[in-house]
């Protein structure tokens, strides 16, 4: 994905396969602050609307925060905020650079077929369609795994005590041959999907909750997935009810750990 976007999301482990992902969609149907994204170098965002997942991206009009909900897309931060339907009730947004020309744009998953628009933000022009992985995999995280500029997608299921992530390696059809990496735990680990160190390539971020009470473990991994996954840093931050963050909030090509904090109304 171009280097701003990241999808504003969660993965959390259940007891026979791992499902997550979208973020519960907030109550407030009004102006109420439904939720606030905190990132360490202190750049708090607020929300005010109603989603079912949020994202960070560069849509041509600047950075921007999109929400989704229900089918309908709302970009503000650009020039002006502007809504739009891509997607249908039920269907799990994604956002990612589809052609490598650095502006991100509008997908959706639906089952285990992808809907990916090739217009920015507005989900105008054609879409392309296709199925990576299974139905019964949890589909929502997209990334540029090899460094080219492109998104492609990411599944995700359990594989006895760890997380298993599929990672494909064409561009984004879902083509090619996939291939796994093992890593967390499929009890309680969350992540995000990011590229921390600025390298072009995005790896996998775990949260994992502190059972102490004290602030949530993120184990970053900065290295290629084709290299594998592991913890390259180590740190502690927010709360364990709140869901990991990845974003480049500076501009400087590097995201940010930050998290997701609710307030359902």
């Amino acid at each position: 994905m171009s280097r701003t976007t990241r999808a504003l999301t969660t993965a959390v482990a259940a007891a026979l396969a791992l499902s997550a992902g979208v973020v519960p969609a907030a109550q407030a149907a009004d102006e109420s602050l439904t939720a606030q994204l905190f990132f360490r170098d202190g750049t708090v965002v607020d929300v005010f609307r109603p989603y079912e997942r949020l994202f960070m991206a560069d849509t041509g009009q600047g950075e921007e925060l999109l929400t989704f909900y229900r089918g309908r897309w709302t970009a503000a931060g650009g020039a002006w905020e502007r809504s739009f339907s891509f997607g249908r009730p039920g269907d799990v947004a994604v956002v990612g650079d589809w052609d490598g020309d650095g502006v991100d744009e509008p997908g959706v998953v639906r089952g285990n077929r992808y809907h990916l628009a090739s217009e920015a933000v507005d989900g105008g022009g054609g879409v392309r369609s296709f199925t990576f992985g299974s139905p019964s995999m949890y589909h929502g995280a997209v990334g540029d795994w090899d460094g080219d500029g492109v998104d492609e997608p990411m599944a995700v299921t359990g594989a006895g005590r760890s997380i298993r992530f599929w990672f494909a390696t064409e561009q984004a059809d879902g083509g090619g041959t996939p291939y796994a990496r093992d890593w967390g735990r499929n009890l309680g680990d969350g992540f995000a999907v990011g590229d921390v160190d600025g390298d072009g390539t995005d790896s996998i971020t775990l949260q994992r909750p502190n059972l102490s009470g004290g602030a949530p473990t993120f184990y970053i991994s900065t290295t290629s997935p084709r290299d594998g996954l592991r913890a390259d840093v180590i740190l502690s931050y927010g709360r364990n009810i709140d869901a990991p963050v990845l974003a480049d909030v500076s501009g400087d090509e590097r995201d940010e750990v930050g998290v997701l904090r609710e307030y359902l109304w």
